[in-house]
């Protein structure tokens, strides 16, 4: 019927063991090789890393100018930096500071697109 749909569906939600990403602050790397992009799981990223932080290494799929690339690293570090800050995520006082520290130009993808590999170190500036 009509109900059957959402009976099973509360039925599966009530089935699925809760992940509790408090606990599971054990990450000190995270690969995101979902393409073309994997910014809707940045956000778990942060969740998981060590309280002492670590590396996202983002994959994504950008225009092959140096520019797109270099606009896709800027909008990764601002909303990383963001993410970390907000209360969803809630470790500013961890993650104070995020840092490109490297670009990897893996393949072409497409004309005029490239599937690069960004690693990022989220933490405290003194953790360099």
């Amino acid at each position: 019927g009509a109900g059957g749909g959402r009976a099973l569906e509360r039925a599966r939600l009530r089935a699925t063991p809760a992940v509790d990403l408090e606990a599971a602050r054990v990450a000190h790397h995270v690969n995101l090789g979902l393409i073309p992009s994997s910014e809707a799981a940045w956000r778990v990223a942060l969740m998981v890393l060590r309280p002492e932080g670590g590396v996202l290494h983002v994959h994504a799929n950008v225009g092959s100018s140096s520019s797109e690339e270099h606009i896709f690293c800027i909008h990764l570090v601002q909303t990383l930096s963001h993410l970390a800050t907000s209360e969803a995520v809630g470790r500013a006082k961890e993650f104070s500071h995020v840092t490109v520290i490297h670009v990897e130009r893996v393949k072409s993808y497409a004309p005029k697109v490239n599937h690069v590999v960004v690693d990022v170190h989220v933490g405290r500036v003194s953790d360099q």
